[in-house]
Parts: C-alpha cells; structure tokens; sequence
C-alpha cells in the first residue's frame, strides 16, 4: 500500500501570495498542516481549502513549531508516514511532491535514506544552486551534508529517532542541525537533481570584491550569531561544517558591517547574539 504524504508548511503573517503556494500544495500532498507563527489568527484567509490550520499565535519559531504538530498525538502520526516540510514563500511546479517521493522511494530500497531534498533555483541570481561536497548515489541524486528545510521529505520514524527538530535553534541552522544527527545515525542525507524548487534566500544579493552575500534582514544577524554559537558545542557537527560555523560568527560579522546597509542596528543584533548566547537565551528575539 502505498504511504501517505503530510506536508507541514511554516507560516509567518501570510500573505495572498502564500495563500496561492499552499494551494499548490494542497493539491499534491495527501494532506497539509499549517503552523502558523504570527501573533493573529489567519484562518479566514485559508477558508474552502482541505487544511489543517494551527495556529499558534505566539512566534515558536521554526523547530517549536514543527515540533508542536509531530508530538502531538492528536495527529494519529504512524513511524512510515511520509512527511515534506515547506516555508510559506516555496512555490512548487506541478508534480514537485511526486516526483520527490518517487525518488526517495527509489533510492530507499538500496540506501538508508534519512531524508531527501530538491536542488534550487535562487531566484535571487538566477542560478540552480548544487552543493560542490557531494557523492553521487545514483544518477543525478547525490549524499551531501546538509539540505534545506523548504522541500525536505523524511519519513516520520527517522524524526523521531533523532528527536525531532533542535529546539535549541529558532530559524536558521534548523535543517543542517537536523541533517548533521541524521548522517551521526547513519543516514543518507540526499538532494536530486531530478527536482528544482524555486527558493529566495533572504531579499537578495550583493557583490563585495570577489565574495557575493545573500542579503537578509538585519535580525537575522542575531538569530545566525547566537544560534552558531550553540551549534559550535555540538559534537555531531562536520568538522568542515565547524569551520564555517567559526567563521559565521568571526569572519562573516565583519564583512556585514562592511558591505551591507543598516551597519548600526546589525553590529547591536551581533552584540545581542553573543549576549543571549551568553546568558543561555533560546527563542525568539526579545529587546
């Protein structure tokens, strides 16, 4: 018989456009979970659709959220269950979801696939963005470190194994935390080139000398200072995966400041990360 397919999509004050990608959804998946982070309730926008809509009214984060409907018992969750996680901005092209589970299904007869994931097309450059650490497990599918949250698709029983997501972690880092103690079990963490899924990182990009940033918000600064601090304790970490975690919190702080706009209030989101750090803060951002 054949699995079922849940996807669970994060929301943060949605927006008509994200209304349109759950629709999307919704006609792929055999069933979608809303977590919805925002401090009102969005229920009304989301009316007529086959969804179950949570809404949290409080900003969890990424892995409380998730977490909240996978502990759940309420959910009925059994161990083969398929699960694809999405953020409120990925947009999927018809037979995305399909063509995911059908090469995760492929490639689970052979390998102990803990979970599997697009390559993407960032929309930022234009560009299909393929990691260059990788081992070809099949023909255009490959075992990397890491993966990306958005079009992540894991069976229940190996989340569960691993304790779910990392509570630890509020946003960024969530994937790779979850992917880098899949692997320390001995799973496969896979993308596919088979599959493409249009992705913004952030609002954009821009070029400093040779480097090229990814713009995001200046409170992003805080959450990727503080949560890499908590991830540099962690012995599950890749040592090359160390080594950029140092350098986010070292080397990338100064580039910012340098390159990119609003200096003042991302040098005091640092601060503030290495503050909360200090004080063992988890969650979200409080002044």
């Amino acid at each position: 018989m054949e699995r079922k397919l849940t996807a669970i999509v994060s929301l943060y004050n949605p927006q008509e456009e994200n209304v349109r990608n759950v629709e999307q959804l919704a006609r792929q998946a055999d069933s979608v979970i809303l977590c919805d982070n925002s401090s009102v309730n969005h229920v009304e926008l989301f009316e007529g659709m086959d969804v179950i809509y949570v809404p949290n009214l409080e900003n969890l984060g990424l892995s409380m959220a998730f977490n909240k409907v996978l502990k759940d018992p309420a959910f009925g969750w059994d161990e083969e269950q398929l699960l694809i996680f999405f953020d409120q901005d990925s947009s999927v092209g018809e037979g995305h979801i399909r063509s995911l589970k059908d090469e995760y299904e492929l490639l689970s007869k052979n390998h102990p696939v803990g979970c599997i994931g697009p390559v993407f097309h960032n929309k930022a450059n234009g560009t299909v963005e393929i990691p260059t650490l990788k081992t070809e497990i099949s023909e255009r599918s490959y075992s990397v470190n890491n993966i990306i949250t958005s079009s992540m698709l894991t069976r229940y029983k190996e989340l569960e194994e691993v304790g779910f997501f990392n509570e630890e972690l509020f946003l960024d880092l969530v994937d790779w935390d979850l992917c880098w103690r899949l692997r320390e079990k001995g799973y496969l963490c896979v993308i596919t080139e088979k599959v493409v899924l249009d992705h913004c990182v952030g609002s954009g990009e821009k070029k400093f000398g040779p480097l090229k940033l990814r713009v995001g918000a200046p409170i992003r600064e805080y959450y990727q200072t503080r949560d890499a601090l908590y991830e540099l304790r962690k012995t599950y970490v890749p040592m090359k995966m160390r080594i950029r975690l140092l350098a986010n919190v070292t080397v990338r702080p100064m580039i910012h400041l340098m390159a990119l706009d609003h200096k003042k209030e991302r040098a005091m989101y640092i601060h503030r990360g290495f503050k909360s750090y200090r004080k063992k803060e988890h969650g979200e951002y409080r002044k």
